[in-house]
This record gives C-alpha cells, sequence and structure tokens, in this order.
C-alpha cells in the first residue's frame, strides 16, 4: 500500500500570516489537528499542529515565550518541513514518523502540495489491510522461520476454501515467525482443530476462548 492510497487529498492549507487564533477556531471547525502553511505563491512554508496552538501561553517547557494567540500563525509553525511522496510505501513514511517524532507529513509530487498523512490515516490503514472491515476472525499462528513457510500455510488454508483478506507479523526471531491472519471462516472451531492436528502452532484464539466460541 503507497501513501497515496491513504492520504487525505482534499488538503486545507493556511497562509502565514493568519492570527493563531482563527487557525485554531479552524481546526476545532474542521476537526483537523494539522494544517500546512502556504506562502501566496502557492509554496509549502510550514506546518502548524494543534499542539504547536495549545501549548501558547501555557506553563509547558516547550511554549514559545512572548507569543499570543493575536500573532500570526508564522511565528509558531514549523519551517523545517518533512515531506513524503504520493508512491512513498506506508511502512517506510510510518517508521520516518515515527523516527522524527511527528504526527503528519505533507506529500508533495513534482514540488507541490497534494496531500497530508497522519498518525490516524495510519490508524485506518491497518484496519483495511487486515480486513477490519469485513466479518472475519483474526488469527495468531506461529511458523518455522523459513523459506516457503507462510506459502504452506496459505495453501492449507486455500485448500479449505478460507479465504485470506490480510497478513501481518507480530514478532520474528531467529528461529520462528507468527503471522497475524484476517480470514473468512464459517467454521473457524473446525479450522482451529485442523490447524492444530496439522501441526500448526495456533497461538490467537487460545483454547480457552477456542472451546468456548
Amino acid at each position: 500500500m503507497l501513501i497515496k492510497d491513504i492520504m487525505t487529498d482534499a488538503v486545507i492549507a493556511i497562509g502565514p500570516d493568519m492570527p493563531i487564533v482563527d487557525a485554531a477556531s479552524m481546526m476545532q471547525l474542521r476537526k483537523i489537528q494539522h494544517f500546512p502553511v502556504m506562502d501566496k505563491e502557492g509554496q509549502l512554508v510550514g506546518i502548524v499542529s494543534d499542539r504547536d496552538i495549545l501549548i501558547i501561553g501555557s506553563e509547558h517547557a516547550d511554549a514559545p515565550a512572548g507569543l499570543s494567540i493575536k500573532d500570526p500563525i508564522k511565528k509558531v509553525m514549523t519551517t523545517n518541513i518533512k515531506t513524503c511522496q504520493p508512491d512513498n510505501p506506508i511502512e517506510e513514511v510510518a517508521k520516518r514518523m515515527l523516527e522524527l517524532n511527528i504526527g503528519s507529513m505533507p506529500v508533495v509530487k513534482n514540488s507541490k502540495l497534494v496531500g497530508i498523512v497522519t498518525a490516524k490515516d495510519f490508524l485506518k490503514s491497518v484496519e483495511k489491510i487486515m480486513g477490519g472491515a469485513e466479518e472475519t476472525i483474526r488469527l495468531e499462528i506461529e511458523v518455522d522461520n523459513r523459506p516457503g513457510a507462510l506459502a504452506e500455510l496459505l495453501v492449507f488454508l486455500a485448500k479449505r476454501s478460507v479465504n485470506v483478506l490480510g497478513v501481518m507479523t507480530s514478532f520474528i526471531d531467529n528461529d520462528l515467525v507468527c503471522f497475524v491472519l484476517r480470514v473468512v471462516c464459517k467454521q473457524p472451531q473446525e479450522l482451529i482443530e485442523a490447524l492444530r492436528e496439522a501441526d500448526f502452532h495456533v497461538t490467537w484464539p487460545n483454547n480457552s476462548l477456542a472451546h468456548s466460541a
């Protein structure tokens, strides 16, 4: 999945001279936490978050001194802007945002702002990848960390007409990989028992939950 698949492309940007109080009102009205800031030439010159605004006048250690909500947004916006591109893989951008400890990133193409991606967008993408919007069950299965192990699991499921909507890993070590799967299955208890009989280590649902299902 790429950034263009999860980003907000109807971006609302503000100007650097907008009073901070007006930007705060817009955030509340539109339920937005981040605004890209663009100059009169349409160039991206900054980004501002609700946190940047909320700490003004507070006793927070990062609160800028001598500012009021009547000052222009350019006095609180971040000018060292980190951006991504629409065709960047979401996992690469998510990793970069975590490393930078930022909650959003403007999306640019050919030096033009085309979208914005936020932490909330990544959470939605996880739900989509894992088939959360469908009627599915969740399986966690440990397999040997070797080539072909996942393929064997998927072949086993396919032979039983189990539709796999999403696959992720929850941990990997030298010996084992734990795969988290979202599957469509009308008889989950029978499937879990069949997996265990075939020596697949099902860690979720656990025995107590599986037998009470």
